[in-house]
């Protein structure tokens, strides 16, 4: 809670090349950057969140867990909550993203990425 990349990128969580992202349980509240305010995506990594109702499972090689979170998150420029530069992969199902804020993308920023949300 209240990270920042002061002028970087991911306020909560950067991921660079090859990297996936998983996460149990997660809340990414009140952090700060100039790209991706929670999450930030380099080209190449990967994320899947999702909210499933009190069930953790796994699919398709992915943690899928119970809690999703991206509140009150800021990226000076782009992506509030995620920022995502040509990311291979990025879901969002069933997450709560609420008052994130950017000049562009205040909730999702996607540079050509592979996108379901």
């Amino acid at each position: 809670r209240a990270c920042e990349a002061d002028g970087g990128r991911g306020g909560g969580v950067f991921a660079s090349a090859g990297v996936v992202v998983r996460a149990t349980d997660t809340r990414v509240e009140d952090a700060m950057a100039a790209y991706g305010g929670a999450l930030y995506l380099d080209q190449g990594a990967e994320a899947r969140l999702t909210k499933v109702h009190g069930e953790t499972r796994l699919a398709e090689n992915y943690d899928v867990h119970a809690e999703c979170e991206m509140v009150g998150n800021t990226a000076e420029f782009t992506g509030g909550a995620v920022f995502s530069s040509s990311a291979a992969y990025v879901s969002v199902a069933g997450c709560s993203v609420l008052r994130n804020e950017a000049a562009e993308g205040g909730a999702l920023m996607l540079d050509a990425a592979a996108a379901f949300v």
